[in-house]
């Protein structure tokens, strides 16, 4: 028999778990394969605690600032960098504060989910996740 959950854990992964195969990629999509792994496996351990994972949508952190400015030249296929250039010129690297939003919300009981031991996109999770105080 399932107690009542104690608590909210959220843990952001990427999606690069499973759908991305650029070059120069390798560690960082294994780490979040395990990661989302870990997810997984830990909701279906944990009763005490609630589990949540959270795929972002691609976001404007260091990282992708640095593959739009080309600094992953060299490491990854031009075809793979120009992905993130055209990215920044339509407008959809997102603010991290819609992911940030979310999390937040899932993580003090604001939203209610049933996605206990799964990874989701953060958008299905909160559709005012664009709804935040600065």
């Amino acid at each position: 028999m399932l107690r009542e959950s104690k608590g909210n854990l959220v843990i952001l992964s990427s999606a690069a778990d499973r759908e991305v195969t650029w070059s120069a990629w390798s560690p960082y999509c294994s780490s979040k394969a395990a990661l989302t792994r870990f997810i997984e496996v830990l909701g279906r351990e944990e009763d005490e605690v609630k589990v949540y994972g959270i795929y972002p949508g691609l976001t404007r952190t260091t990282m992708v600032t640095d593959l739009v400015a080309g600094k992953y030249k060299g490491k990854m296929r031009d075809d793979e960098i120009q992905y993130f250039i055209q990215q920044d010129k339509e407008g959809d690297i997102e603010p991290p504060e819609w992911t940030a939003n979310t999390t937040a919300k899932l993580a003090v009981g604001a939203i209610k989910s049933k996605t206990h031991g799964k990874c989701v996109w953060y958008s299905e999770l909160d559709p005012n996740y664009k709804d935040f105080e600065s």
